[in-house]
């Protein structure tokens, strides 16, 4: 069909969804099971592309699935990680990416070839490596196969990543010093932020509970229709970061209405709370209720339509799944 359309460019790429309305920003499109939701034309233009066509050329040097067409922006961002880490300690960034697609091609052939013998092969190719130490090697070797196989293609990011606002960043953090000083690592919770383009919502995951918060005194105009007006929206479905869920959220109000306000504090693995003009809301990401209705997703939290924000007048429509 030729309104359909597939998303290339993201966290989790190769969703599908049908263009409903075109005709202005933000624009309204539906996913496989019938999800209907708005995103803004200039992130339409950056993740999607007509279903059957190419990659758009700007993206070519960014694409992680060579046989799809696909930039997977975690795998794509963890490349640009390795490359800004070694980048610091050489001094140069072609030199840093010269550096890691050799490694990465001696790597596939040698497995398990030791830092040192790593460094003389490198030596061998016209890049003596004084530095990095060998404990600093280790980094790229933990890196594994798989990037290994991207870093080894040498049309894969000669130039830096651009840093959309869509798109969670991953910080490489501070080269490791050389000599005998230590950077201090401290353990990281397993908790990721995310804002992103989203309006007015704060995302947060820790382990597997999700939590979303919504400052209920904003407001960002009319909807397309007019009749109501915007409180915070996702705008469209996005990838929960770090995870394979995704989610869809829109927050609204109707001009001047005086009517009755939420009674309902849950709803299907969705618990709202308010504390004055501020919304908290809570999903367990590992919950599960099924298949939705095409059968093509499971459901893992959703307000089953749009539902009374608790104690208040504003509505609120949520769907989480996988």
């Amino acid at each position: 069909m030729d309104d359909v359309y597939e998303q290339f460019f993201g966290a989790h790429p190769g969703s599908k969804v049908k263009l409903i309305d075109a005709s202005a920003s933000p624009y309204t499109v539906e996913t496989e099971d019938g999800f209907s939701f708005s995103i803004s034309a200039d992130d339409f233009r950056t993740f999607y592309r007509k279903n059957g066509r190419p990659t758009p050329e700007k993206w070519m040097n960014f694409v992680t699935d060579p046989d799809n067409g696909m930039v997977n922006s975690n795998k794509m961002l963890t490349v640009m990680s390795l490359i800004r880490y070694y980048e610091k300690l050489l001094g140069d960034f072609d030199k840093s990416r010269e550096f890691l697609r050799l490694a990465a091609e001696i790597h596939l052939k040698e497995p398990d070839i030791t830092p040192a013998a790593l460094k003389e092969k490198l030596a061998q190719n016209g890049l003596p490596m004084d530095s990095p130490a060998s404990a600093d090697l280790r980094k790229f070797t933990s890196a594994g196969k798989e990037m290994w196989a991207l870093l080894a293609n040498p049309q894969l990011a000669p130039g830096a990543f651009p840093q959309h606002m869509g798109i969670r960043s991953l910080n490489p953090g501070p080269a490791s010093p050389s000599g005998s000083e230590k950077t201090k690592i401290k353990p990281k919770k397993n908790v990721v932020g995310f804002r992103g383009r989203m309006k007015n919502i704060e995302m947060s995951v820790e382990t597997d509970t999700l939590t979303m918060k919504v400052d209920l005194s904003q407001e960002f105009g009319p909807s397309k229709s007019g009749k109501t007006i915007i409180v915070a929206s996702t705008e469209g479905n996005i990838a929960i970061p770090g995870r394979s869920e995704k989610i869809g959220m829109n927050i609204y109000r109707s001009p001047g209405s005086k009517g009755s306000l939420g009674q309902q504090k849950s709803f299907k693995n969705v618990t709202m709370d308010t504390n004055g003009n501020e919304l908290i809301l809570t999903v367990d990401l590992s919950q599960e209720f099924g298949p939705s209705k095409s059968g093509k997703t499971t459901i893992i939290a959703s307000t089953e339509g749009n539902q009374l924000v608790f104690e208040r007048e504003e509505k609120i429509g949520l769907n989480v799944y996988k």
